[in-house]
């Protein structure tokens, strides 16, 4: 019996160990995520009835979700400029995506003041609602610290239900290619 390793042998125990070692591969589109009532497509998650801008007015999510393709963009927090860009680059495509009826709302910490000024420096022109306590981002599971969201787009359901959704968001990768290709807005 021959003990001696060839190269071909240590390089397949070597990849083998790898394998074995290495964290379960994670797709930028859908990380895992749990929540305090179950995974991310659980029923019994539901955005708010109503939420209110930082303007003052009442949106009815049911109702605007009804209406129109409902896309909850969320900052993960007023410093946050990848997720600002975000912004400027759906802004950039909102004839495509206006055209197969998509709306938004963002969801953000910080203070109305704070999300206005980032409102103005990125025109983008849809309500932002500000969830300083968390409360909402908490109950969808998206809550990252005491004081950051989870970067993501959400798609409300008529019923408030979760549907189609793309997490996370970084430098290189924002997400509004699937955006539009779930929406199928390049067809419209």
């Amino acid at each position: 019996m021959n003990l001696k390793p060839n190269r071909n042998g240590v390089f397949l125990l070597l990849v083998g160990l790898l394998v074995l070692l290495a964290p379960p591969a994670v797709s930028p589109v859908e990380p895992p995520l749990q929540s305090r009532r179950g995974s991310m497509s659980d029923d019994k998650i539901l955005f708010p009835d109503f939420v209110t801008d930082i303007d003052g007015r009442m949106i009815d999510v049911g109702a605007l979700a009804g209406n129109h393709n409902l896309v909850v963009v969320t900052l993960k927090a007023p410093w946050c400029s990848v997720c600002q860009r975000q912004l400027v680059r759906i802004r950039e495509r909102l004839p495509e995506l206006e055209s197969c009826g998509v709306t938004f709302l963002v969801l953000a910490p910080g203070t109305p003041e704070e999300l206005n000024s980032i409102r103005e420096r990125t025109g983008f022109r849809f309500p932002f609602v500000a969830d300083n306590e968390l409360a909402i981002a908490r109950s969808l599971g998206i809550a990252l610290t005491k004081s950051e969201i989870l970067p993501c787009m959400l798609q409300i359901l008529p019923d408030r239900r979760i549907g189609w959704r793309q997490l996370g968001r970084s430098g290189i990768y924002f997400g509004d290619q699937e955006l539009t290709s779930y929406f199928d807005c390049s067809r419209v």
